[in-house]
């Protein structure tokens, strides 16, 4: 048991206790999801990977909000909504997009015109 008489021993025991949780953010935390993510890539469409990091923002400010009892102000909310909107939107006009034609391109070989057939 640290004793609260020795505040230098206190405070070496805080500094391991705050470098070890760091070096398990570092090894494991961090590349650990990454490595997850850039796996899903091999059985998810860029599409759907990039709705979900789109909402992996959101999440994070909900679990905050269960978790630390932290409620965001109208600028994190404006701010939030400007950067995941955009990109939400997108993804939606990308997924109705023709097969084979990106967003704003028109496809290879057609022009609109209908072609007859010379029988």
């Amino acid at each position: 048991m640290i004793s609260s008489s020795r505040p230098g021993l206190l405070a070496l025991h805080a500094s391991i206790l705050l470098l070890a949780v760091n070096a398990l953010f570092a090894t494991v935390f961090t590349p650990v999801p990454h490595a997850l993510f850039a796996h899903s890539m091999r059985f998810f469409s860029a599409k759907t990977v990039g709705v979900v990091a789109c909402l992996q923002v959101v999440y994070a400010a909900s679990l905050t909000g269960l978790v630390l009892g932290e409620v965001p102000d109208a600028a994190t909310v404006t701010g939030g909504l400007i950067v995941v909107g955009p990109a939400m939107v997108e993804s939606y006009h990308a997924g109705r997009a023709p097969r084979g034609v990106d967003a704003g391109q028109r496809p290879h070989g057609r022009t609109g015109a209908t072609m007859h057939s010379e029988d």
